[in-house]
């Protein structure tokens, strides 16, 4: 590639010439090959790419979760995949961090990982419930609906998007759901059959049964099961009980052996008063499957709502003896006789589990949910001053329960403010599915605790955002509130009246805040202020008149010290996640600390973190407090 020699130039024509070994006197010469050059730099070119790889490949493998292997570096059709590659191994971390409970850690890497590799379902779920448990169901579906645009549509990906559909209470989210999962899966047999039904059962909550009926209309190769139960819950939304006892016989024509078909047929025949043909089928239930203990429960609960009590007595005592040791067999008895209120035949069944030895915590659990739902404060009491007896050895969600439930007693009964804040502070802490919401609320509504039920609903709207129950509820409480706001805003009037000058503090944005700030000294009447007006709900109760009177709602509340309002109204005061509450929150938690309430310091920080994990300027107070806290331990 590279020529060194002497040469010299011959005084005649003949040009240059080599001269002898030894001849120092001519000057070198420098000869070039560019061949050779190219020749030998492709080589160099092509060990180093290869050393550069290897050396990338320990580094990645450092890792143990990379996925990238050597061949990915090398091999340049393998190149369009290195950055799904990299994603794949970083939701693989997530997913290990997320199973060792640090889900703000994985939270992080879940959001990247997706953007890299958007197929994985398992992590999209994830990271949806990271969501939930932050407060923000709309994000967590949304993230669904970006699954299904971004190619995710197997069997398991829809059946885990439409249960947490269906828990969101919006039966057009589902309905869409499902119409856009169908495009995108048209030769899926057995994932168009569930899409087709659960859209039939959202357009029957909608109140649309011949729409479900039209759309299982268009399968007629679809599974007997599927059509029999759309069928039935179609006619019986449009009353017609005879209908829906031909499409069971239908069902059970076309699958003879389906106990979920007689199973149906039981309960209609019961509905529509016909004992003889509940009997038979009951017979014909227990003969397909002589050891399931659940058909004869389903006798028992089925003749106690029909009021045919002897024939339940004598159904329980055959099930006691033949099935008293099948623990399943009666708790299954606890709970369906629990739904349908029927007290005496829980205290038989009591019995029965103290004879077996058997915890009776379920048992428990049923009498009082039914004393709750039928708002039986004195009966509620003795159950909960039972299970207090036992509360060490109750399982976690039953003594959830029972304080959820004592709180609420003494609220309904008493009007107990702290009561009220503990159960604010119990559901806050500990999110439920929504039928807890409704259930507080109708136990407050129906003792006229239309303050605390307002509380309710509003902490049940972040978590299930226009829901059609809690929409419901809210006509419910609306005119309730009406009244109860006159009869408080005149008592708080009357205790701040208004000067000559000025008009009263629901008429104009300037007059309440500047009532607010003769008030700083005296919070309590204050928040009172604030509370009348909310309910009022003026005509310039909006914008930054409601930014700025929040705001000092808060700081009246950090006053006082009151943790468990403060955290109910900061997660009021951030749900629209707009930066300049997050920035006023952070400001006032800076002052709450200055004046000693770090409490309510860490509260505030807390709840901006829930809503938004990643926010600059809480993550930098949690670091500065952290190190001043070590300083001032040393």
């Amino acid at each position: 590639m590279v020529c060194v020699f002497r040469r010299g130039k011959a005084n005649d024509d003949r040009g240059y010439f080599i001269p002898a070994m030894g001849a120092q006197i001519y000057p070198r010469v420098f000869l070039f090959s560019v061949a050779g050059l190219l020749r030998w730099g492709a080589i160099f070119s092509f060990v180093l790419f290869f050393a550069v790889a290897g050396v990338l490949q320990v580094y990645l493998s450092r890792d143990s979760f990379n996925v990238i292997r050597y061949p990915d570096l090398v091999c340049p059709w393998r190149w369009g995949e290195l950055i799904s590659l990299r994603g794949r191994g970083m939701l693989a971390q997530a997913k290990n961090l997320h199973a060792k409970g640090r889900p703000i850690e994985a939270y992080r890497l879940l959001r990247a990982g997706l953007e890299r590799y958007p197929q994985d379902g398992e992590a999209r779920f994830i990271l949806a419930y990271i969501y939930l448990a932050l407060g923000q169901r709309g994000r967590a579906d949304a993230l669904l609906f970006e699954g299904l645009a971004r190619g995710t549509c197997d069997l398991r990906f829809i059946k885990d998007a439409i249960a947490l559909l269906r828990d969101s209470d919006r039966p057009d989210r589902l309905i869409d759901f499902c119409r856009k999962a169908r495009a995108r899966s048209p030769q899926d047999v057995e994932a168009r059959n569930v899409l087709v039904e659960t859209e039939a059962l959202a357009s029957l909550e909608l109140g649309m049964p011949q729409d479900a009926l039209a759309l299982i209309g268009d399968l007629p190769d679809a599974p007997p099961a599927l059509l029999g139960r759309v069928r039935v819950q179609a006619y019986l939304a449009l009353g017609d009980v005879d209908a829906a006892l031909e499409a069971t016989r239908v069902w059970s024509s076309t699958a003879p052996n389906d106990p979920e078909a007689l199973a149906m047929a039981v309960g209609l025949n019961r509905q529509a008063g016909r004992f003889v043909d509940m009997d038979r089928q009951l017979v014909a239930l227990r003969a397909l499957a002589p050891a399931n203990p659940s058909f004869t429960a389903m006798g028992i609960v089925q003749n106690l709502i029909a009021g045919r009590k002897t024939e339940a007595e004598v159904a329980f005592e055959q099930a006691v003896f033949r099935f008293g040791s099948d623990i399943s067999l009666l708790e299954s008895l606890a709970r369906d006789l629990g739904k349908i209120h029927e007290f005496e035949m829980l205290d038989r069944l009591e019995m029965v589990f103290n004879e077996q030895g058997f915890d009776r915590q379920l048992v428990w659990f049923s009498r009082l949910s039914a004393q709750m739902e039928l708002s039986d404060w004195a009966g509620a009491q003795r159950s909960i001053g039972l299970m207090g007896e036992k509360d060490a050895k109750l399982a976690p969600n039953i003594q959830i329960f029972r304080q959820t439930s004592e709180a609420l007693v003494d609220y309904c009964l008493n009007g107990n403010p702290a009561a009220k804040s503990t159960v604010l502070d119990l559901l806050s802490r500990h999110p439920a599915k929504l039928k807890l919401y409704l259930d507080i609320f109708d136990r407050m509504a129906s003792s006229a605790r239309w303050d605390g039920a307002q509380d309710v609903l509003v902490l049940a709207e972040g978590a299930f955002p226009q829901s059609r129950q809690i929409q419901q509820r809210r006509k419910v409480l609306e005119p309730a509130l009406a009244a109860l706001t006159a009869a408080v805003a005149e008592k708080v009037l009357s205790k701040n009246p208004p000067t000559p000058a000025e008009p009263a503090p629901s008429s104009d944005a300037r007059v309440l805040l500047g009532l607010l700030s003769k008030t700083d000294e005296n919070p309590e009447s204050a928040l009172k202020t604030i509370e009348a007006v909310r309910r009022q709900a003026p005509p310039w109760w909006k914008g930054e008149t409601v930014d700025e009177v929040e705001r000092r709602e808060l700081e009246f509340i950090v006053k006082i010290d009151d943790l468990p309002r403060l955290k109910l109204m900061t997660n009021m005061y951030l749900r629209d996640q707009r930066a300049s509450r997050f920035d006023a929150v952070c400001n006032l938690a800076v002052a709450a600390r200055q004046s000693g309430n770090k409490a309510a310091a860490q509260l505030l920080i807390g709840e901006i973190l829930r809503r938004e994990p990643q926010n600059n300027a809480a993550n930098a107070l949690l670091k500065k407090w952290a190190i001043l806290e070590a300083k001032e331990r040393k």
